[in-house]
């Protein structure tokens, strides 16, 4: 078929980009066995899947920080549902302020490998609320329906009440 044929630009094109993947992974595998793994400080987790979880990496920075401070301030980008911040809540004595940002509408590029579209915002934290599954699924629905969040649960002492951010506090201990 004439019309299925690639042109000599496009197939350029696309070895030079399949080449470029190619060196991309051996710099990363460069810099990874030269700069990351050779460092005694650095604690290497199994990634994590629906078995496994998430909480392997969280403990793997629970336990970075609490070995290198006994308090100060967390920043997290990239919030999702709130549940590493409730894990670090829930893990982490109250000398640690914690901030997270997040638009909670999902990402609408492409990332990771994912096509555009594929990472879901869940419109709020509502994992900050899964002591109480009412008032977690309340702030849910809410927020499918555009109302704003209210102030986390955690001994909060203010909020940011934009969508794109929110700010949990905690009292010094």
């Amino acid at each position: 078929m004439r019309g299925c044929r690639r042109s000599p630009p496009d197939l350029l094109k696309k070895l030079g980009l399949a080449m470029q993947k190619v060196a991309n992974t051996l710099r990363f595998e460069k810099f990874w066995a030269e700069k990351v793994a050779a460092d005694d400080r650095v604690t290497i987790v199994p990634t994590f899947n629906k078995t496994v979880g998430k909480k392997p990496i969280w403990n793997a920075a629970l336990n970075w920080i609490t070995a290198n401070a006994s308090g100060g301030t967390i920043l997290e980008f990239g919030t999702n549902n709130g549940g590493s911040l409730k894990y670090f809540v829930d893990h982490l004595p109250r000398s640690y302020h914690l901030v997270g940002f997040d638009c909670f509408e999902g990402l609408p590029e492409a990332w990771d490998g994912l096509p555009a579209g594929s990472i879901k915002g869940f419109g709020a934290p509502g994992e900050l609320w899964a002591d109480d599954p009412q008032a977690r699924a309340k702030v849910i629905a809410d927020a499918a329906a555009g109302i704003r969040f209210p102030a986390p649960p955690q001994s909060s002492r203010s909020i940011r009440a934009r969508r794109w951010t929110f700010q949990l506090l905690r009292p010094n201990a």
